[in-house]
């Protein structure tokens, strides 16, 4: 096991993405694939059955997945990690934001410039393998 994501590289750190950006991820089911974002704050709501979920503060892009790469790690193409896919349509694909998905973890790490609290590196790198990136 090493950092490297397939087709990607290792990623630099952390990262955020801004409406025509271009992003980046490899997946189980549909392998390398880039996409423009469209939306940096987008509600949607997703359907699991028999109920829908409502998620605030989402990440949309043009369709970079297919069902079963739910969980790719999503790069800005620096590569910084910026967010995580996780559901889809025909037409559009939707991920969290990267420091949203980390807070919900532990401790957000710091954004480029800022210094980093001590415990940051050690949770960031549990966050990383929790999400296959380490």
């Amino acid at each position: 096991m090493n950092d490297e994501i397939l087709d990607i590289g290792v990623p630099r750190g952390l990262g955020s993405v801004q409406v025509g950006d271009v992003i980046q991820k490899s997946g189980r089911t549909s392998g390398y694939t880039s996409a423009e974002v469209i939306d940096i704050n987008a509600t949607v709501s997703v359907g699991y059955g028999s109920f829908e979920a409502d998620f605030h503060n989402q990440i949309i892009t043009d369709v970079v997945g297919d069902p079963g790469d739910s969980g790719s790690a999503v790069l800005d193409m620096n590569p910084n990690l910026v967010g995580l896919l996780f559901a889809g349509s025909e037409y559009v694909t939707i991920h969290n934001h990267i420091r949203n998905v980390l807070g919900a973890i532990g401790p957000v790490p710091p954004s480029p410039g800022e210094e980093a609290p001590l415990a940051v590196p050690l949770m960031l790198s549990n966050a990383l393998l929790l999400l296959g990136l380490a």
